[in-house]
């Protein structure tokens, strides 16, 4: 008897291959203590607090850069005012402190994602460019309309 005759499977036959030396990337993960479109998630309840202690500190950063660590009657009324206002009153401090504060700036570019910073700067622009202004430049236009705009904006930036 002869023995079977095996012959080898094509996948397993020698072949030349090359090997390509590139560099291995890493899939980035969610960065730790980041909120996607944080400007906004800031107008969910579950945000409320978030809103309220951005808004503090920036009237603490405020109040350091300026008046050299000293409140004023302004800054007191303000801080008063987060306690009994609306969410869209608080809105409205919040997106004006935003145009005005490096340090509220700052703390919202960090907790963004970092592929949203470029929707970030772009939305900030917006804010200092045109709502801002036309918000003060047009005394009929309600609070409501301007932070719906903001949302507006951040959205399509």
């Amino acid at each position: 008897m002869h023995p079977c005759s095996v012959s080898m499977p094509s996948t397993c036959a020698t072949t030349t291959m090359s090997v390509h030396h590139t560099e291995f990337k890493r899939k980035v993960g969610p960065q730790p203590h980041c909120i996607a479109n944080l400007i906004t998630e800031i107008f969910l309840d579950h945000y409320q607090e978030l809103l309220n202690s951005l808004i503090l500190e920036s009237l603490k950063s405020i109040q350091d850069e300026f008046y050299e660590g000293q409140s004023t009657q302004e800054l007191d009324k303000m801080r008063g005012v987060l306690n009994h206002s609306s969410r869209t009153t608080r809105l409205a401090i919040f997106f004006f402190l935003l145009n005005v504060d490096q340090g509220i700036k700052k703390r919202v570019t960090s907790l963004e994602l970092v592929e949203n910073h470029p929707k970030l700067t772009r939305f900030f622009l917006d804010l200092k460019r045109i709502l801002v202004p036309d918000f003060f430049t047009n005394e009929t236009e309600p609070v409501s309309y301007f932070v719906d705009r903001c949302e507006e904006f951040y959205v399509l930036a």
